[in-house]
């Protein structure tokens, strides 16, 4: 089964064109943005010069003089063929783009971050591991639940102050040894940047994360993580006795209350706290 390249071309179309995610741009808008943007990142590298490392100040000049040929990234679609109707995931090309090697950057500081919250696990074997090692009382039973669109539906302005008040803190940026201000910048440049084509249109993302862009995951991992310290952990270990997320996917464990109307109380309360946290989330039960 397969879709006609008309058909592609419409889905593609039906991401671009939403005015609230994407700004269409003329070829001469975007070389003059390029042109700011290249000049905003030499700007950054020479700012924060003596917190940076030489090789990531090289890598990242050497990208952007390469780049230059063919600044923007590439829009393209992974089509749900298990979807009726189709859907597409929207993806982002962005490895040859302006700020592919800033953002390799941010993916890089923000990595042992991530891997330090409460919830996040490596890998399958690592969860199976986690979970034959677990005993369940009776009164268990396993959910799971599911991020909405989580990509584009981060608010932008949210998610640079969420990280901004968390990264801020000295014992954040002084255990993993990062230089806040560096990193924040980094940051805003490489979520306010992201311009891409799709056949012979050019669009600039306004709003939402990039799915594709390298620190991609690293940020909505963190986006959530952060949340999740201030308000979901309170619900550990009971009534969840467990509980993990892989970037939009979770699963966890319920402890039933004797009391079904307090269970059913319980289960509400931690949905909708799950739901204030700047995304919508599908639970299964």
């Amino acid at each position: 089964m397969a879709i006609d390249v008309e058909h592609y071309i419409k889905l593609g179309l039906d991401h671009l064109l939403d005015p609230s995610t994407y700004e269409p741009l003329t070829e001469e808008q975007a070389n003059q943005d390029i042109d700011v943007l290249r000049r905003d990142i030499h700007a950054w590298t020479v700012r924060h010069r003596s917190s940076l490392p030489d090789d990531t100040v090289n890598f990242i000049r050497d990208h952007m003089e390469k780049a230059m040929e063919d600044p923007l990234g590439y829009f393209y679609l992974l089509i749900k063929l298990h979807k009726l109707p189709i859907a597409g995931r929207p993806v982002c090309l962005d490895c040859g783009s302006l700020p592919h090697a800033l953002g390799r950057y941010v993916d890089g500081e923000l990595q042992p971050i991530v891997q330090d919250q409460a919830l996040y696990f490596k890998n399958s074997v690592e969860l199976k591991t986690e979970l034959e090692a677990l005993a369940l009382p009776a009164n268990a039973s396993l959910f799971t639940y599911d991020a909405v669109g989580m990509y584009p539906s981060i608010d932008t302005a949210d998610c640079l102050a969420r990280l901004t008040r968390y990264l801020s803190q000295e014992e954040v940026s002084g255990k993993y040894g990062f230089s806040p201000t560096a990193l924040l910048e980094a940051i805003e440049l490489v979520m306010l940047n992201n311009r891409m084509r799709f056949g012979d249109i050019i669009v600039k993302q306004i709003s939402g994360i990039a799915m594709g862009m390298s620190p991609a995951p690293t940020i909505a991992n963190l986006y959530v993580a952060i949340y999740e310290e201030l308000h979901v952990l309170k619900f550990l270990p009971s009534p969840v006795l467990y509980l993990r997320r892989f970037i939009d996917d979770g699963l966890g464990i319920w402890l039933h209350d004797q009391d079904p109307a307090i269970d059913e109380g319980n289960w509400t309360e931690f949905q909708e706290c799950l739901n204030a946290s700047g995304l919508s989330w599908l639970f299964s039960s």
